[in-house]
């Protein structure tokens, strides 16, 4: 598993102290993840603001890079935010943050967790930069997907957005769903699927897991406050494409579907087909894996198929959820 540090700041106005810390974390760590702490605090600028200025003040490093942590609407305690990071984000060995009472949660959890972590308090480490100015005007094209997983069809959409427009935002939608056999992944899978699939297209993306809204029909205006302003979207199903046509958004949607042999490449039957594989070392089935590996490289991007082979426990997990309830 690849060594990550995160760094957790409100970043009201981020500077010099901000880029010494995560230049410093990306020597000694494979991944570093700025997060820019949700707040409906009036006096703080707007979160796309502040993201776009951590986005521009990191880009030169070239193995971190920045999202937002929203507040989900069955989380509304800062509390029950902080616990939630590890599902949210992932794993981390270190963390950098700069509020007393969320380095003070972080601490008490860390002695519960099963990733230890070190917690490191820099007071004011987004808090010493020039005002931030609001993302600048270009066109930006709005990509939503469960990503449970990601695969080749949501890859053809994030390109299709990169083809009409200068940047995508993608979200990780229902981020606040896992373990259910709709819903088999966390955020932080999530977020790690599409993160491994990007290549060179990253730096023209903004990415971010958000909830599930309370009300179907928010799922778009949640945006307005989230994410940059964008001027289109591309979608792959109906209900989308409705919503977004009727608040007036251009919507663009690929021609055909993405298909392997003829057979559009679909969700459900990914995880069947995954949910239905073996685990184990048994060496008489290197030919069957090997095989497993060509079907799933054909479908899913190969840093998705790398993340599969990686952490043995997302199989096991899909396993475990396909079967049957008993008593």
């Amino acid at each position: 598993m690849s060594s990550r540090a995160l760094v957790l700041s409100l970043c009201r106005s981020p500077g010099t102290a901000l880029s010494k810390a995560v230049s410093s974390l990306a020597m000694r760590y494979d991944e570093v993840v700025v997060a820019v702490d949700d707040s409906d605090d009036p006096q703080l600028a707007p979160l796309p603001t502040r993201w776009h200025a951590v986005r521009h003040l990191i880009a030169g490093t070239s193995n971190a890079w920045c999202t937002i942590v929203p507040l989900t609407p069955t989380m509304p305690s800062r509390q029950e935010r902080v616990a939630a990071l590890p599902v949210w984000l992932g794993a981390f060995a270190h963390v950098v943050v700069d509020a007393p009472d969320v380095a003070s949660m972080l601490r008490s959890g860390a002695g519960q967790s099963r990733h230890p972590y070190v917690v490191e308090l820099v007071p004011r480490l987004g808090d010493n930069g020039p005002p931030s100015m609001a993302p600048p005007a270009t066109s930006r094209a709005l990509v939503i997907t469960r990503a449970q997983p990601f695969h080749r069809g949501h890859l053809a959409l994030v390109e299709c957005a990169l083809d009409v427009a200068a940047e995508a935002v993608v979200v990780i939608a229902a981020a606040d769903r896992s373990h259910l056999p709709t819903d088999p992944f966390t955020a932080a899978e999530r977020l790690a699927f599409v993160r491994a699939s990007l290549g060179a297209m990253a730096p023209r993306i903004w990415l971010l897991a958000a909830p599930r809204p309370p009300w179907p029909g928010l799922a778009l205006t949640t945006m307005w406050r989230l994410a940059p302003p964008v001027s289109c979207v591309v979608a792959h199903n109906r209900t989308l494409s409705v919503m977004a046509t009727e608040m007036g958004w251009t919507v663009h949607r690929l021609t055909t579907p993405f298909c392997v042999n003829g057979e559009p490449i679909s969700g459900t039957a990914l995880r069947a087909r995954l949910a239905g594989t073996r685990d184990d070392d048994d060496d008489d089935d290197d030919d069957d894996d090997d095989d497993e590996q060509a079907w799933l490289r054909h479908r899913v991007p190969d840093g998705v198929a790398d993340c599969f082979a990686a952490d043995r426990s997302l199989r096991n997990r899909l396993r475990a959820l396909s079967l049957p309830e008993h008593g």
